[in-house]
């Protein structure tokens, strides 16, 4: 047993579903997403990538469902 995913794989991706239903690719190269959150206002989405140990934050549209910086 064990983690199947190499530390260097980037395959991952994240998306928003939006009202429509459809679906939008926000972020690429990630590596295992594992923890997703907003602030308390939904203007700053944050995202923790695990095999690369890091902590993200972006300005997110909650209109749009947009991500950006």
């Amino acid at each position: 047993m064990g983690l199947a995913m190499k530390p260097d794989e980037t395959d991952g991706a994240i998306y928003s579903l939006l009202p429509d239903h459809s679906v939008v690719k926000q972020l690429d190269k990630v590596h295992l997403s594992n923890g997703l959150d907003w602030s308390l206002d939904h203007r700053t989405f944050y995202f923790v990538d695990s095999l690369a140990y890091t902590l993200e934050a972006f300005d997110y549209d909650i209109q749009t469902g947009g991500l950006c910086g």
